[in-house]
């Protein structure tokens, strides 16, 4: 459809981001509003990521967030967007073949309808400019000069096949096109696994006081200048 077509356009990621979606063999774009399903899919992986699997409520959260989404749309063209992982033409299906490929169990009727819209999500993740989640400074106002990576997750049959790393790297490329020079990003404190994963990635811990979740801030400059030897700051 043209208007999937020009969000593809949109979604071209630059080099160092389209070689880290390479070799997870995925391809990263902006997820296409005016499909519905792919929408709901996104939806269902952030759902199944960060929520117990526990009916009735985790159809109600799939459908809370799959508003969430959808009233994305409202904000300001250059300051949100929601990205999402496919596999590649011709990529390998995860270990174990299309069996693998397949949803689990229907163990609930919200796994149900996930399992018959659209194609594949491998994972999914948002990018914004507000740094609403971000300390603030004394004076009471937010930190402008951050964007802010949020919600980065990746189907279970699809993890460790640098799913992650390549979302993480499309949304830097995005930030970058944005304009920031410093992505912020939280971990849960006793993350051990996300603050390595972050940590290989280029990002480092701020040592401030963990937030309200008891979750870390890490932050990472893109590209810095030769010149530029400012510490990362909160």
């Amino acid at each position: 459809a043209p208007q999937a077509a020009a969000v593809r356009a949109r979604g071209t990621l630059p080099s160092s981001a389209r070689a880290a979606a390479e070799r997870a063999a995925v391809r990263v774009r902006e997820v296409d509003f005016s499909d519905s399903a792919e929408v709901w899919r996104v939806a269902s992986t952030h759902t199944r990521t960060f929520r117990p699997r526990v009916f009735p409520a985790d159809q109600m959260a799939c459908w809370d967030r799959y508003c969430e989404l959808v009233g994305s749309l409202a904000s300001p063209a250059g300051t949100y967007v929601t990205l999402a992982a496919f596999p590649a033409d011709g990529a390998d299906l995860p270990p174990g073949g299309a069996a693998a490929a397949l949803p689990p169990p229907l163990d609930t009727v919200a796994e149900a309808l996930d399992g018959s819209l659209g194609g594949e999500v491998c994972g999914a993740a948002t990018l914004d400019d507000t740094a609403a989640s971000l300390p603030r400074r004394k004076d009471g106002s937010r930190r402008r000069r951050f964007a802010y990576i949020a919600n980065v997750a990746v189907r279970q049959r699809w993890r460790r096949r640098g799913v992650g790393a390549a979302l993480v790297r499309a949304a830097e490329a995005r930030a970058e096109r944005w304009g920031f020079r410093v992505v912020a990003l939280h971990v849960d404190a006793s993350n051990a696994g996300a603050k390595h994963f972050y940590a290989r990635l280029g990002y480092k811990q701020v040592d401030i006081a963990l937030d309200r979740k008891q979750r870390v801030l890490m932050l990472k400059t893109l590209h810095p200048k030769p010149h530029d030897r400012r510490p990362l700051r909160q």
